[in-house]
C-alpha cells in the first residue's frame, strides 16, 4: 500500500524470514553468531545452542545457516518442540526422506537412519539438525537427543544438532536428569537487543534494500521511540515499523523538507506514527496529552520540587511545617522563567528568577503569611532536575504520605540511584505515552548495604499480590524488561 509512497520496491519490514534482509549488527549481532556456528558445524562441533527472546532472530539464523552451510551438509529442521522421545527419530528419518513410516519399528527406524549416516559420512558429506525451540522439549526427548549424539565411527560424529530457545531453554537444562546433554553443549549463544544506535542501522539497512532512494525515512525521535517501545527485538521493531510507515503513508499531512525528483515533499515517520503503531500493536498503550497538562514548563516545575516539594516530603510524616533546603546551583540554561503559582500546602508564590547568565541560578520567594518563605528566602534548583521529573515528584507526594497504615501491594517498576536523574527522565519519558503514567510514583530510600540511595518508582496499590503479578504479566515489553515485582506496601519505608 505505501511501496509506492515512499518510493519502495518491497515491503521492508515483512516479519517472515527473508535471508536478503539480514542484518549482520555491530560486534555481537547476529553476523558474528552465523559466522560462528557456520564455523562449529563445519569443523564437526556435536551440540550447539543458541538462546534468546521471543522475536531476537533466532529463525533467521536457521535461514542464514541454510545458505551459508555448505551443499555436503544435509539440514534436518525440526520446528516443532512437541516431540516425544520416540516421535523425535521419526521426525528426522521422515525429514531424510527415509523409506519409513508411522508404523516402522523403531529398531529399523533406527538401522536405516544410522546407515544413512554412515553413507553420507562416507562420502565426505555430514548432517545437522535444528531443533527450534528447544526450550518446550520434554526433558525425556532431550536426552534422546544426546543419545543420537551418540551415533559415531571411530573418529567422527554422525550427527551435529544445534538448540534454539528462548532463555526458558537454559533453566532447563540445569535439571539434573539432563545432565549429561548439557555437558556435550561445546559452545553457546546468547542473542542480545540491538541497542538504539544499532536500531537505526537497522532500519536505515532495512529501507535501502527495499530500495527508499532517501537516506533517512525516519525522525531521530521516531527512531528512539520505537527503539524503547521495541527493547531492541527484530520482530518488534518490523511490526511497529511496518505500522509506523502505514501510519505515515496515512496522514500526508506531516511533512519535511525532504524533496524527491519530482519536486514533491516526502512525508517522515514522526513520533506520533510510531505511536499509532505501538497503540495497534500488542503494546497496551494509550496515549494521552501528559506533557501537556502537566508540565507547565521546566522553571516551574523545577521549583515544585525544589522549592517545596522537598520540604514537604522530609517532613511530612512530624506534622511540622516543611523548611526550604539549600542545594547545588546547576547550568542556568537547564531552567525557564516561571510564572507564578500557587504553591502546596502553603501559599507561597514565585516573585521572581535571577537573570538568565547568573552563576548560581536561585528562586526569591515572598513572605507574605507563608511560614515556608519565612523558613528561606532563596533556593537553588536541584542538579540534573528535569521538568518531567519534577512533575512526576510533585505529584508522589500526596500518595507517599497516604502509605503508613495502609494495606495492599504496589509494583516496583523501575529503581536507578539518585545520581542517575538521566535513567529516571528516559524512563519517564517512555512512561508518559502509556496509560499508566499517573499511576506511578516516586520513592526515595536510604543507602544500605554498599549500595547509594535510590529512586524507586512504584505503581499505584492493588487489593491483593495476585492482581499485582497479572498487571506485571501484561505490561508493554520496554516496562517488563526492567524487572518490575510485587511489593507490600508495609515494607515499602520512603525517605522522601
Amino acid at each position: 500500500m505505501y511501496l509506492d509512497y515512499f518510493s519502495l520496491k518491497r515491503h521492508p519490514f515483512r516479519i517472515t524470514p527473508d535471508p536478503s534482509l539480514f542484518f549482520h549488527g555491530g560486534a555481537h549481532g547476529l553476523g558474528v553468531v552465523l559466522d560462528a556456528l557456520v564455523y562449529g558445524i563445519t569443523t564437526g562441533e556435536v551440540i550447539l545452542k543458541v538462546v534468546g527472546e521471543v522475536g531476537s532472530g533466532k529463525t533467521m539464523l536457521c535461514r542464514m545457516l541454510e545458505e551459508r552451510l555448505p551443499p555436503t551438509v544435509d539440514i534436518v529442521y525440526l520446528a516443532n518442540p512437541n516431540l516425544s522421545a520416540r516421535d523425535i527419530i521419526y521426525a528426522i528419518a521422515f525429514e531424510l526422506k527415509l523409506p519409513v513410516d508411522a508404523h516402522t519399528d523403531r529398531l529399523v527406524v533406527m538401522q536405516k537412519l544410522q546407515d544413512y549416516l554412515l553413507g553420507r559420512h562416507a562420502a565426505g558429506a555430514s548432517v545437522v539438525v535444528f531443533i527450534e525451540e528447544a526450550q518446550s522439549m520434554p526433558l525425556e526427548t532431550l536426552e534422546e537427543v544426546r543419545l543420537l549424539s551418540n551415533l559415531e565411527t571411530h573418529h567422527h560424529k554422525l550427527m551435529q544438532i544445534v538448540l534454539f530457545g528462548q532463555p526458558e531453554l537454559d533453566r532447563k537444562l540445569e535439571n539434573k536428569s539432563i545432565r549429561q546433554l548439557r555437558e556435550r553443549i561445546t559452545h553457546s549463544f546468547e542473542l542480545q537487543p540491538l541497542s538504539e544506535q544499532e536500531i537505526r542501522e537497522y532500519l536505515h539497512f532495512r529501507l535501502q534494500a527495499a530500495g527508499c532512494p532517501w537516506p533517512q525515512l525516519f525522525s531521530p525521535k521516531a527512531e528512539q521511540l520505537l527503539a524503547k517501545a521495541s527493547a531492541g527485538l527484530s520482530r518488534r521493531i518490523n511490526i511497529l515499523a511496518d505500522k509506523a510507515l502505514l501510519a505515515t503513508y496515512a496522514d500526508p499531512a506531516t511533512r519535511q523538507g525532504m524533496r524527491n525528483s519530482a519536486g514533491e515533499i516526502l512525508p517522515m515517520v514522526q513520533p506520533k506514527h510510531v505511536l499509532v503503531a505501538i497503540k495497534d500493536s500488542a503494546y497496551r498503550v494509550d496515549h494521552t496529552d501528559i506533557r501537556k497538562n502537566l508540565l507547565i514548563g521546566a522553571g516551574m516545575a523545577a521549583l515544585l520540587l525544589a522549592g517545596v516539594g522537598v520540604g514537604w516530603w522530609l517532613n511530612r510524616d512530624s506534622g511540622m511545617q516543611p523548611v526550604l533546603l539549600p542545594v547545588a546551583a546547576v547550568e542556568p540554561e537547564a531552567v525557564a522563567a516561571p510564572t507564578p503559582v500557587p504553591v502546596p500546602p502553603a501559599a507561597a508564590t514565585v516573585s521572581s528568577v535571577v537573570a538568565e547568565n547568573a552563576s548560581s541560578t536561585t528562586i526569591e520567594v515572598s513572605a507574605s503569611s507563608s511560614p515556608v518563605a519565612a523558613a528561606a528566602k532563596e533556593v537553588a534548583i536541584p542538579p540534573g532536575l528535569t521538568a518531567l521529573v519534577a512533575v512526576q515528584a510533585r505529584a508522589s507526594v500526596p500518595w507517599l504520605a497516604s502509605l503508613p497504615g495502609r494495606e495492599g501491594y504496589s509494583v516496583q517498576m523501575y529503581a536507578v540511584g539518585i545520581s542517575e536523574l538521566d535513567k529516571l527522565q528516559d524512563y519517564f519519558e517512555f512512561l508518559e505515552l502509556t496509560d499508566m503514567f499517573g499511576d506511578v510514583y516516586m520513592c526515595r530510600i536510604s543507602a544500605s548495604g554498599g549500595l547509594e540511595a535510590q529512586w524507586l518508582v512504584l505503581h499505584e496499590l492493588f487489593e491483593g499480590d495476585s492482581k499485582a503479578e497479572s498487571f506485571i504479566r501484561n505490561l508493554p515489553p520496554y516496562l517488563g524488561q526492567h524487572q518490575p515485582y510485587v511489593r507490600n506496601v508495609k515494607g515499602i519505608a520512603c525517605t522522601n
